[in-house]
């Protein structure tokens, strides 16, 4: 071989090597892009199914059920969250969810966290913020309380997902 033909092979190697590499980096990042995507998917499900949980449950621990209240009956603005004895192990939250039976007020899900996993994505983390708003503002927390309590839902992931939030406001 002489070292024209020497020459071609290495530039011919390095050729295939530059490809080989391109390859396995496209793969990489449509794995990632994927991944992602699920990741988003999954937010979206699992924050609307804390929201529609969430919901289902009495608006205040103080209010009634039949009759007209004043909204300064309801549990103070600076108090939201469980209530004594409404606390369980493990926290976070994982499934079974316990949150399901022993939280029983809109409030109680202040400060609330839950633990998700998937057979392919692991460690989601969902956190809950409750807060009063006013009706000429339902993004502005209201020091008082009133008959507006917004609820958000944060989701991450430690790979797939910097932070989604997905918010409902609850009515009295």
């Amino acid at each position: 071989m002489n070292m024209g033909q020497t020459m071609l092979t290495l530039a011919a190697l390095v050729l295939v090597s530059i490809a080989v590499l391109n390859v396995n980096r496209m793969i990489v990042d449509s794995d990632q892009e994927m991944y992602e995507a699920e990741a988003l998917d999954l937010a979206v499900s699992y924050a609307e199914g804390l929201l529609e949980e969430i919901a289902t449950k009495r608006f205040d621990e103080n209010a009634l059920d039949s009759t007209y209240q004043d909204p300064s009956e309801f549990t103070s603005a600076s108090a939201l969250g469980p209530e004594s004895g409404e606390s369980f192990t493990p926290w976070p939250d994982m499934a079974p969810w316990k949150s399901i039976g022993i939280l029983d007020d809109v409030d109680d899900y202040e400060d609330y966290e839950r633990t998700i996993d998937t057979e392919r994505l692991k460690a989601f983390k969902l956190t809950a913020d409750v807060f009063y708003v006013t009706e000429t503002n339902l993004d502005q927390e209201s020091s008082v309380q009133t008959y507006l309590k917004r609820v958000e839902v944060n989701v991450e992931h430690p790979s797939y997902l910097e932070k989604a939030t997905f918010a409902t406001v609850l009515t009295y």
